[in-house]
C-alpha cells in the first residue's frame, strides 16, 4: 500500500476516534458523569454504576514511574505489582509515559499523557491485595472520571488466586478495580 495513503487513513481513523470521544463529553469538553452534588450521598453514588462498584482497599503508597515506549512496544512496571503492557504497533512514535498509583481507598491508577489513544489495545494489570472482596462478584477494571464515577467497565479478566485483574484499554485516563 502507498505510504501516503496509509498515513491519510491513519489520520482519518484518529480524527474519527477523537470525534467519537468528544461526543461523549459535555459542552466544556470534559467527560461527564452523574451529577452527585445534589445529594449528601453524592460521593457514594459516584462510585457505582450499572450494578458495578469500586473495590475498597487499604491505601498503597503513592508511586509514579516514567518510561519511554515506542512503536516496538514495552512493559511498564509500577506500584507493587502493576503493569502496563503496550504491544508492538500500538504507538506510531516514542512517547514518554507516566504511570501513577494513587494513595487512596481505591485500587486506582492514572496515566499520562492524558488522552493518549493507542492503535491496538493495551493490557493493564492491577494488583488488588489488601482489598475487601468478600461476597463480591469477579473484579473488572473501570474507567473513571474526575469524581471517581464509573464511565465504563473494560473488557477484563479476574485472577482471584493471584489477586489481580487484567483489562484492555485504548486510551489513557484514570482506571480502578471495580466489581
Amino acid at each position: 500500500m502507498d505510504p501516503a495513503k496509509s498515513q491519510q487513513r491513519l489520520k482519518s481513523w484518529i480524527a474519527v476516534t477523537v470525534s467519537l470521544a468528544l461526543g461523549a463529553c459535555g459542552s466544556n469538553g470534559v467527560a461527564t458523569g452523574p451529577d452527585t452534588s445534589a445529594t449528601p450521598q453524592g460521593a457514594e453514588l459516584a462510585k457505582s454504576r450499572g450494578g458495578h462498584g469500586l473495590l475498597i482497599c487499604k491505601p498503597q503508597p503513592y508511586t509514579r514511574v516514567t518510561q519511554s515506549v515506542g512503536p516496538r512496544g514495552g512493559t511498564i512496571k509500577f506500584g507493587e505489582e502493576n503493569t502496563l503492557e503496550i504491544p508492538a504497533g500500538a504507538l506510531l512514535t516514542t512517547v514518554t509515559i507516566s504511570a501513577e498509583v494513587l494513595s487512596d481507598s481505591l485500587r486506582s491508577v492514572r496515566f499520562e499523557p492524558h488522552g493518549l489513544v493507542f492503535l491496538a489495545p493495551v493490557k493493564l494489570n492491577i494488583w488488588y491485595d489488601g482489598c475487601d472482596t468478600k461476597g463480591l462478584p469477579s473484579r473488572k477494571i473501570a474507567y473513571l472520571d474526575a469524581v471517581e464515577a464509573i464511565l465504563e467497565i473494560l473488557l477484563s479478566r479476574d485472577y482471584p488466586k493471584g489477586e489481580w485483574v487484567s483489562g484492555q484499554l485504548w486510551h489513557f485516563s484514570r482506571y480502578a478495580v471495580a466489581w
